[in-house]
């Protein structure tokens, strides 16, 4: 095994004001779009701590700007991990 192989599983954690930072403007727009259309019900402490850092990272960006929020993006969705997949492929059919 190849000193390389061995460190690639890793994944080296860095703060989430540090994470939001390295995000691009679209990202943050569809963040937040997927969070307002988000049920309450669904959304839990990660989800509050990034939509903070994402209003700040905005702010920060573009002083006194409204953060765009699109109507068109599907919710933010909790995989059977209780893990929220905010990439999901919306796509497939139900019946596959």
């Amino acid at each position: 095994m190849s000193k390389n192989k061995k460190w690639s599983d890793y994944v080296i954690p860095i703060p989430l004001s540090e994470y939001v930072e390295t995000m691009e403007d679209w990202e943050l727009v569809e963040y937040a779009s997927r969070y307002k259309a988000t049920s309450k019900y669904y959304r839990n402490g990660a989800t509050e701590a990034k939509i903070k850092e994402v209003m700040r990272v905005w702010d920060k960006r573009y002083q006194g700007e409204d953060l765009i929020i699109l109507e068109c993006v599907p919710p933010l969705e909790y995989t059977s991990s209780g893990t929220i997949n905010m990439f999901s492929n919306h796509s497939k059919e139900k019946d596959e």
